[in-house]
């Protein structure tokens, strides 16, 4: 039982030594610097934050599965709905929970160029912001601050009175 479970800490004394906290039965539970919920990986810190390490990773995998499957046969209308459609949810994942840092926004906005870069076949930043606007495709940072808006926007308008309370 307690292999399943660790202890984590976010807030000022976030880096502080804490005691051991004890399961029932009298097993120890270990303490950790980060930890995957329902496929969300949170860090301690001071501030409630995600890493995107895992997303980013599971992105690239599908991407590279999808453009390898392809082999130049499928136009970029093909392959740019196939990326958004299936791989985009798998990077985007669970963002709505916290707002992105600047470093992680960055990393989004990065990993969109780079994606239809090699979709559009081109080094040029120009041109892949020109496809993009003429598929009326967004960076991954603003496709995310959507889902956040959303997110809270739902919170916000739930019936669940523990939902209300945290919105407000």
């Amino acid at each position: 039982m307690s292999k399943k479970s660790v202890c984590m800490r976010i807030g000022r004394k976030f880096k502080e030594e804490c005691c051991l906290i004890y399961t029932v039965s009298g097993e120890p539970i270990q303490w950790a610097d980060h930890i995957r919920y329902l496929g969300v990986d949170i860090v301690s810190g001071r501030k409630f934050k995600l890493s995107l390490s895992n997303n980013v990773k599971a992105y690239y995998r599908s991407v590279n599965a999808i453009l390898s499957k392809l082999s130049n046969c499928a136009s970029e209308e093909c392959s740019v709905r196939l990326v958004t459609s299936k791989c985009v949810p798998i990077l985007i994942y669970g963002l709505e929970t916290c707002e992105l840092s600047n470093a992680q926004r960055r990393t989004l906005d990065f990993m969109t160029r780079r994606t239809f870069m090699r979709i559009f076949k081109t080094r040029s930043v120009d041109v892949v912001d020109e496809c993009m606007a003429k598929c009326s495709l967004s960076s991954f940072s603003f496709i995310a601050d959507k889902r956040r808006t959303a997110f809270l926007l739902k919170i916000k308008t739930s019936d669940n009175e523990l939902c209300k309370y945290f919105s407000e």
